[in-house]
This record gives structure tokens, C-alpha cells and sequence, in this order.
């Protein structure tokens, strides 16, 4: 008997709450290739494969419709799909090796051969809800009106969509390189308008979403419209809202468009609003009013109001009774000669007490070195007592 294969034998053995401890800690190519050891190990870790499928990528290549193909047609496999992710890899390289026609203007033609392969994939992965989509860069010059691109992706994903009639429950729209502090923009150019104001996508698909994140620049009317469609058809179901507008030239006008929703009021358990600048504290406030009997959970990171008004937002906030967590980064606000300065709460690196009778207390982030830091560009808090907290917050606050 080889060493090898001794080995083989000594681990298809072990318990199987080893085997599975020893599972856990592989990634998915190693994980299929331990499953392979034995037959006992392939039935012990098969939760683990399956924890795997619940979410995959795809670049919409011929090679990935093959595998995802064959994946659709298992009966037992695929039905543990949950999500979707169109991800062209740091190349932004889509639908590899399959024919895409596009009109003069760039828009994709619908319905064409290879939309339609995909819809029979998606159609057989019955319980595929969320989907998220990946760019990695935005080009010098206009794409060429034949190339297939990231932004392309938004018009595959709803014709099929609407095609199948598929509720969604979660949309990402991640515009963002990772580790990278800039989004590349949205071009709405090589969206089909058409398909967001079709009837089947606004009372079968949108209606449906319960957590819709935006991660790109908001540059012009369109992609106001763009965002605003969005939540005002799924604000019946919406639960979690992330922003991140990477300062966009029109954050503030759609800030003040979505501070107009209020009939029926949105009701958010959790938001994140990250790299935007507003003038009116008014607008952001009206916008939190809309969930102030539902939030849960806010954040608020690398955010600039010209009018400084922090104080106001935080005893906003605490009068929003079901609010057990914020947390705030980098809050910035309008100084004397246009300049902009961070909101920082030196107070509370003498004092991060929230509430001494349950002992809560902040968490904070310093900037400086941590051995002598000087100022709490960062606080964090999670528990009861959130309406003390906010008070404070607004005391503490400086600029």
C-alpha cells in the first residue's frame, strides 16, 4: 500500500464531525477534491458543497453557460442557487465566445439567441432571487458600440427577468474596483429604458426586492431616474438600502427626490450611505422620517452636509425608537470660506460612557497613531439606550 493511499484510508475514518471541521477550512476547489477521497467523505460534506452553490459567478461566457447549464439541469443542485453574481473579472471581459448583437447606439438587441440561453439557465435555478453585478473599470473614450460590457449586463439581467416573470429579493449594482477608494460611473447609454417601465418588471419583478445596493457615481438626471424607479417600486417591500455615491455631481438633487417619498413612507430597517454630499440637512432628514418607526440599523461614512447640521441628524435619530445601532465615520460639514472641516468628539476619549447603569459605552475610531491618539473621527454603538446615545453624540460633536 502506498503512503498515499494509507493516508487516504486513515482520514475517510475520522468522525465526521472532524471530517467536516477539516471541510470548513477548505476552499471550494480543495473542497471537491477532498470530497473525492471516499465515499464517506463525500456524504459527510456534502452541506458544505451546497453551502457553495448558494452563490455564484459567472462572466457570461459560452464556458460558464456550459458548467451552469449542467448545473441548472441537476434537479438536486439546482435548486440550492440563491444568488447571482455577472462578474467579468479586473478585465471586465463579458460573454466570451457567444454572439452578442448590438444596435448603432450600443444598446443590446432584445430578444437575440444568447440572452436566451441564459434565460433557459436562469429559468431552471427556480430559487435565484438576489443578483449582483460586478465593474471593475470605466474606459477613457466611449465603449465601442459592438462591445459587450458591464453596464450591458443590466439590460441581460432584466430582459431575462422580465422574460421568466422572477420576483428579485436583493439587486446589487457594485460599480466599484475593490480596494479602491473611486466607482467608475453608471452609462445608462447601454441600459434598455424600456425594460425598467415594463409592466411585468414593476409588479412581478421590483415590487418584490427587499434590499437594493447602489455602489456608483450619480452623474446626471438619468441616473437619478435610474435610482429613484428603483426604490419608489420596491419601497413597499424594501428593508435595507446601501448608497455609495462616491461624491457624484448629483447626490444632492437626488437626495431631495427621495425626501419626497413619503406616501406610502419607505420602511428601511437598515442603511448605509457612504461618500455623499448634500446642502440641506432638511432633505436627509425627511428622508430618515420616512423609517423612523422601523430603522434599525444606520450608517453613515465619508458624508459631507454644507450646512454642518450634524447636531439636528443625530436628535433625529434619537427619536427613532427602533434604532439599535449606528455608526458614523468621517462626517464632514462646511467651514467659513467654502473650506470643509471632519466632525470629530474628542469627549469621548475621556468619557465613552453611554448609559452607567447597564455599563453600555461607545467604540470609537481614532485617527493618529494608536498609542497617542488625537482625534475620534469614528463612533460606534450598538444597544438600548440608543436615544442617550444620539444625545451625545450631538453634545460631543465638534468641527
Amino acid at each position: 500500500m502506498t503512503p498515499l493511499r494509507s493516508v487516504s484510508l486513515s482520514i475517510c475514518t475520522l468522525p465526521p464531525e472532524l471530517l467536516l471541521l477539516v471541510g470548513a477550512c477548505l476552499d471550494c476547489p480543495a473542497l471537491c477534491s477532498f470530497r473525492l477521497t471516499c465515499k464517506a467523505i463525500y456524504d459527510c460534506t456534502f452541506p458544505l458543497f451546497c453551502k457553495y452553490l448558494e452563490n455564484i459567478t459567472t462572466d457570461l461566457s459560452l464556458t460558464s453557460l456550459q458548467k451552469l447549464d449542467s448545473l441548472s439541469r441537476n434537479q438536486e443542485l439546482s435548486s440550492l442557487v440563491q444568488t447571482l453574481s455577472i462578474d467579468g473579472t479586473e478585465e471586465d471581459i463579458i460573454g466570451s465566445g457567444l454572439t452578442w448583437e448590438h444596435h448603432r447606439s450600443g444598446l443590446l438587441v432584445i430578444p437575440q439567441e444568447s440572452i436566451q440561453r441564459w434565460q433557459g439557465v436562469l429559468l431552471r435555478l427556480v430559487n435565484c432571487q438576489s443578483f449582483r453585478l460586478h465593474k471593475w473599470n470605466t474606459p477613457d473614450g466611449p465603449d465601442p458600440f459592438d462591445k459587450t460590457t458591464p453596464d450591458d449586463t443590466i439590460t441581460v439581467l432584466l430582459s431575462i427577468l422580465i422574460a421568466i416573470e422572477r420576483p428579485i429579493r436583493e439587486l446589487s449594482i457594485l460599480f466599484k474596483r475593490p480596494g479602491f477608494y473611486s466607482l467608475d460611473h453608471l452609462d445608462l447609454s447601454r441600459v434598455h429604458n424600456g425594460l425598467l417601465h415594463d409592466p411585468k418588471f414593476i409588479t412581478t419583478c421590483c415590487s418584490t426586492l427587499e434590499a437594493l445596493t447602489f455602489k456608483f457615481e450619480v452623474e446626471d438626471e438619468g441616473g437619478i431616474d435610474f435610482v429613484e424607479h428603483f426604490i419608489h417600486h420596491a419601497k413597499n417591500r424594501l428593508e435595507r438600502l446601501t448608497f455609495d455615491f462616491s461624491f457624484g455631481e448629483c447626490v444632492a438633487p437626488l437626495m431631495f427626490q427621495l425626501s419626497l417619498m413619503t406616501r406610502p413612507p419607505l420602511r428601511l430597517q437598515e442603511l448605509h450611505l457612504v461618500c455623499g454630499n448634500v446642502d440641506s440637512d432638511q432633505d436627509l432628514i425627511r428622508f430618515l422620517f420616512s423609517s423612523k418607526r422601523t430603522l434599525v440599523k444606520i450608517h453613515l461614512g465619508s458624508f459631507t452636509i454644507g450646512s454642518g447640521a450634524w447636531v439636528a441628524i443625530f436628535r433625529t435619530l434619537s427619536e427613532f425608537s427602533s434604532l439599535t445601532e449606528i455608526s458614523v465615520s468621517y462626517l464632514m460639514a462646511r467651514k467659513p470660506q467654502r473650506r470643509y472641516g471632519i466632525i470629530h468628539f474628542p469627549a469621548l476619549l475621556r468619557d465613552p460612557i453611554v448609559d452607567p447603569v447597564p455599563g453600555t459605552k461607545f467604540s470609537y475610531t481614532v485617527k493618529g497613531r494608536p498609542e497617542n491618539p488625537t482625534t475620534v473621527v469614528g463612533v460606534q454603538y450598538t444597544g438600548r439606550s440608543m436615544d442617550i446615545a444620539l444625545q451625545k453624540l450631538a453634545e460631543y460633536a465638534t468641527f
